[in-house]
């Protein structure tokens, strides 16, 4: 039986059409449930991430209490007990949310023997704005060195800050709270005591909770321990008492227990799990509270996302249907008329698909939409032709462009020092530099070597970027070795360089550069700068201060300058910090520059890392700061002069 190409054209169509109805709702379907699923999970992260923020952001603010009173009890330690005991009571007074402060110090330190002294400020268990702070000698309710207060042992043995796990406070605040404690040391290195704030857990949740009363849903928090610190619907009495694990024991509920796992273990994400008592899903976000190492997680029902679901797949299925059969009755219409054009116009299709670039569709004198679409194809070939030429010819260009990008970034690296420590027999200083590139080649390079006694430090940016840049800092590294070799003055070296660099430099190339004698066994730190950003002095108990200002004009662009010369001595503990304008101008994506504020600050906050922690901290600051799109090479060198 003869079936006529209308009719194959209609069963062609309308079983295709079936199945992909079919498939488009069951689609729809699963791709609406995961919509609504986003979108709630999405309304739970923004709660989740809202409320830990909150959290995090105000356990940051008291700790600083504590850390501020640590700080100030290292380089205080002639303090009488009055003197003390006013601290800690302004310690407290500092926020509302801080319930006591305390400074609880080692067996000794203050009375001599064994006795023990902590001065302890707090508002009571039914303060009020307004109250009177309460005080009183902590040692005197218990023994605190007994290894059994975590807020005193855990930063006796470790040396470093920590928030406890939440804990009831009996003999002095008798309430729930957590505390941060912050040790303080002697000046020989020994512990002198801890200082420290407690928070009260009730007034803390009631503080975030009113700050964030918009949101429709109130997250539970568990401790690092898995233990429930706020659980909006159960009682309270279950609060400090429950862990996640046992309500999850308690329900059969092991994917709960997975969860909690992942929440203690500082993750954030989502999950779920089925609640055997009602049958219901439940869809649970979570996200840490990074200060305190708890976690927070907001669940909601899914058969509450999923409601309006069915209600819109039902309305979708009859848009489709109806659809399908105006399809349909289209085709049938039109299948007679349109098959023998469209049949050309594969045809060419074929051909070009077959990689024949001179196909053509055959075109009539119609004006309809067919004959315009084979005349349509028919300029697409031939534009197709002209853009694989073109493609070819920048790719190309592309390929040598990348190429001496590669080789001048393999010049610039060979000439820079690669081996740290470089002086390992040498411990009367700490030396460390990197050099992250950038996507374009530039000039930034570091030097150092021994000149007898001496260690020669260099650091120097060259104009320009690409194969000239890299190819001039090699012949400006050589000059500088070479001539150092055999005078020690750096003025003096910069301008005998100057002189040799500077009649031959038709391109107007140049180079800002610092370059410094060092003499590891006096200190003494002679330096010339040839236009190069200052170098920066980081003491501690002293705020980060530049020094060695620009002495000379720019290496390479006229001859016979003069370049003076600046002397200092480096004290033990001190750190001269060299870096090129790549830290400084490097740009965040808002086109918001680094500048020296920033990096002083940065290096506020690095007094007491060694070389390579400097340089690694300011490399890592750059880098988040520009969000990876590196626009210029960051360079920096470190030099600490050890005690």
């Amino acid at each position: 039986m003869r079936i006529g190409i209308r009719w194959k054209l209609i069963f062609a169509t309308g079983v295709p059409l079936l199945i992909i109805v079919g498939g488009t709702l069951a689609y729809d379907a699963s791709r609406l449930r995961a919509v609504a699923a986003g979108r709630m999970g999405a309304y739970l992260e923004q709660v989740a991430e809202r409320y830990a923020a909150a959290y995090d952001g105000e356990l940051s603010t008291l700790a600083q209490v504590a850390r501020s009173a640590a700080a100030f009890l290292e380089t205080h330690t002639d303090l009488t007990e009055r003197e003390l005991f006013d601290l800690v009571r302004a310690n407290v007074g500092q926020h509302e949310l801080i319930y006591g402060a305390c400074i609880a110090f080692e067996p000794g330190v203050v009375g001599g023997g064994a006795s023990l002294f902590a001065p302890y400020a707090y508002r009571g268990p039914d303060a009020r704005p307004g109250d009177a702070i309460r005080v009183m000698n902590l040692a005197a309710a218990y023994d605190y060195t007994s290894g059994d207060w975590e807020w005193y042992s855990a930063p006796r043995d470790s040396g470093a800050k920590h928030w406890t796990e939440p804990y009831f406070d009996e003999g002095a605040g008798d309430v729930a709270m957590t505390t941060f404690s912050a040790p303080f040391f002697a000046a020989d290195g020994s512990l002198r005591g801890v200082a420290t704030i407690d928070v009260r857990l009730d007034a803390l949740r009631a503080h975030v909770v009113a700050q964030n009363i918009q949101d429709q849903a109130v997250p539970a928090i568990i401790s690092r321990r898995g233990v429930f610190l706020a659980w909006p619907s159960a009682p309270e009495s279950t609060l400090m008492s429950t862990t996640i694990f046992e309500v999850a024991a308690e329900s059969g509920l092991p994917a709960l227990s997975a969860l909690g796992k992942r929440m203690i273990a500082g993750e954030r994400g989502r999950g779920g799990y089925t609640d055997p008592r009602t049958g219901e899903r439940m869809i649970v976000v979570y996200a840490p509270i990074e200060t305190a190492q708890w976690s927070l997680g907001a669940t909601v029902p899914e058969n509450v996302v999923m409601a309006p679901v069915h209600a819109q797949m039902a309305r979708h299925a009859l848009l489709v249907l109806g659809m399908l059969v105006s399809v349909v009755a289209i085709v049938l219409v039109a299948s007679t008329w349109i098959t023998r054009p469209i049949e050309r116009l594969a045809t060419g299709v074929r051909r070009l698909a077959a990689g024949d670039l001179e196909a053509r569709a055959e075109t009539t004198s119609a004006h309809d939409e067919i004959a315009d679409l084979a005349r349509s194809f028919n300029s697409m070939v031939g534009q197709l032709r002209d853009h694989i030429a073109q493609l070819t010819t920048e790719t190309a260009a592309r390929e040598a462009f990348e190429s001496e990008l590669r080789v001048a970034r393999e010049i610039q690296t060979s000439m820079l020092p690669r081996t740290f420590p470089p002086f390992p027999d040498r411990p009367e200083f700490d030396l460390h530099a990197v050099n992250v590139p950038a996507k374009q080649v530039a000039g930034d390079f570091f030097d150092f070597m021994f000149v007898g006694d001496a260690l020669l430090l260099l650091i120097a940016d060259v104009s320009g970027k690409g194969a000239p840049a890299a190819l001039h800092m090699a012949m400006t590294r050589t000059i500088l070795r070479q001539i150092a070799r055999d005078v020690e003055s750096p003025g003096r070296i910069l301008e005998l360089a100057n002189d040799v660099l500077a009649p031959d430099n038709e391109n107007g190339m140049f180079v800002t550069l610092v370059l410094a004698r060092y003499e590891p066994r006096t200190g003494v730190f002679r330096y010339a700068n040839a236009g190069h950003p200052p170098l920066l002095r980081v003491r501690p108990g002293v705020a980060p201060q530049p020094f060695a200002d620009a002495t000379g004009a720019l290496l390479g662009i006229l001859p016979d300058q003069a370049y003076e010369e600046g002397e200092t001595v480096i004290a033990p503990g001190e750190t001269i910090v060299f870096y090129t304008d790549g830290v400084t101008e490097a740009r965040s994506p808002s086109g918001e520059m680094f500048m020296d504020k920033r990096l002083l600050a940065l290096l506020g906050d690095c007094k007491t890392l060694d070389a390579v922690g400097v340089c690694d901290a300011i490399a890592a600051a750059v880098d988040a700061f520009e969000a990876g799109d590196r626009g210029d090479d960051t360079t920096v060198m470190a030099l600490r002069r050890r005690a």
